[in-house]
């Protein structure tokens, strides 16, 4: 079957959007910044929070500042496992169980597929989350109660940036924004999300033999 040919790069962007994503509120990263610091206590703390994380169910709404708009359904649980639901016009589902991330367009019927390891999905569905070897934290901005924390990954430090922007006392994530390497803005709010609760895992398994293996990507 011919068709678009699946932008992996969008999909990257989709990923980091979408799982990081607790609360979207752009206002924090306009805020003015106090001198950057640089404290390993503070990354270790946040860490023991996104490892408090085991899975999270809830609907989301994506928002790109080209100003694309989708929303549907999120299903992550720790380790390996992933599943986003678009809701139409969208015709995408994005499935991860094990060592493959998979991309289906169900409208045209196809499927591409990645290692995990090799993508943001990769790092936060670990068994351990860890803000180093695969990515870098470039900076640590402290405010008021507010921490924000700025990411690249270490092998592709100008494919984009990440920024996490958390609560201080108690410790809890506000906002997650990705830019890609274009320059586009990608924020997702999750909506009535539900934490750390067993997913059955034969939700995150698919029929391969349905779609085929575009020729070319």
């Amino acid at each position: 079957m011919t068709g678009k040919i699946v932008s992996f790069r969008q999909v990257f962007t989709v990923l980091f959007g979408v799982l990081g994503a607790l609360v979207g509120d752009s206002s924090l990263l306009a805020a003015k910044t106090n001198p950057v610091i640089d404290k390993p206590a503070e990354i270790s703390r946040i860490e023991a929070y996104l490892n408090s994380v085991r899975s999270i169910e809830a609907g989301f709404l994506q928002i790109s500042s080209g100003g694309r708009v989708a929303e549907g359904k999120l299903y992550l649980q720790k380790p390996k496992q992933l599943r986003l639901d678009y809701r139409p016009p969208a015709t995408v589902q994005i499935y991860a169980n094990g060592y493959w991330l998979a991309f289906i367009d169900t409208e045209l019927e196809e499927i591409s597929q990645v290692p995990l390891s090799s993508t943001p999905a990769g790092i936060l569905v670990r068994e351990r989350i860890a803000l180093s070897g695969d990515v870098t934290v470039t900076r640590i901005e402290k405010r008021d109660d507010q921490i924000r924390v700025h990411l690249v990954r270490t092998k592709e430090p100008d494919g984009g940036k990440l920024v996490m922007s958390f609560s201080d006392r108690p410790l809890k994530l506000q906002n997650w924004i990705v830019t890609d390497a274009q320059g586009i803005q990608t924020q997702v709010s999750l909506i009535n999300a539900k934490y750390n609760h067993r997913i059955d895992k034969k939700f995150f398994e698919y029929d391969q033999d349905r779609f085929e293996t575009p020729d070319s990507r």
